[in-house]
């Protein structure tokens, strides 16, 4: 019983040391990774790495033009930056090629587990078989309720409440 006492507090020590020093690591970089993203995110720089994009030399979209890019040559370009500079980002470039799709999916997890959600509710056991095209459209549309009542309410008032006093006096 001594022992697992003595595991569980050198445990906390070493928990300790480890945020001290993350909280240490992250101070030091943070600035750097700023100083980075002033110098180096930008339209130029995005179409230096990535050539094909945006031929017409519009401003980037981050949704329809960033989202769909491969991250290699972006993070070939921060790995050498950071080599360049003496380690200058830490290991921020390192935990980024170390953990495949987390750092940005984190983000989008708690949206992701929504959309799961509302297809399990629509894709029950007695529609196992509904087409995936279907499928996807229904989510969406539930996804989206309140943002379409929303739309339906403000832009279409006056045509909703005609409608309604069309069928209550029985005219079409």
């Amino acid at each position: 019983m001594h022992q697992e006492e003595e595991e569980t507090t050198t445990e906390a020590e070493l928990r300790n040391v480890d945020e001290v020093e993350g909280n240490f690591e992250f101070k030091k970089v943070v600035k750097r990774w700023e100083l980075y993203k002033k110098e180096k995110v930008n339209d130029g720089n995005w179409r230096r790495l990535y050539p094909d994009i945006r031929k017409d030399g519009g401003k980037l979209d981050i949704i329809v033009d960033l989202m769909k890019l491969d991250l290699k040559p972006l993070m070939k370009e921060i790995n050498d930056y950071n080599k360049a500079n003496k380690n200058c980002l830490g290991y921020l470039p390192l935990m980024v090629n170390s953990s495949k799709c987390q750092l940005g999916a984190l983000n989008a997890q708690s949206f992701a587990e929504r959309i799961i959600s509302a297809a399990n509710l629509i894709l029950t056991k007695d529609r196992s078989s509904t087409d995936m095209h279907l499928l996807d459209m229904m989510v969406t549309i539930r996804m989206n309720r309140r943002f379409m009542e929303q739309v339906r309410e403000s832009k279409y008032k006056d045509n909703v409440n005609k409608r309604r006093m069309m069928m209550i006096s029985g005219s079409k």
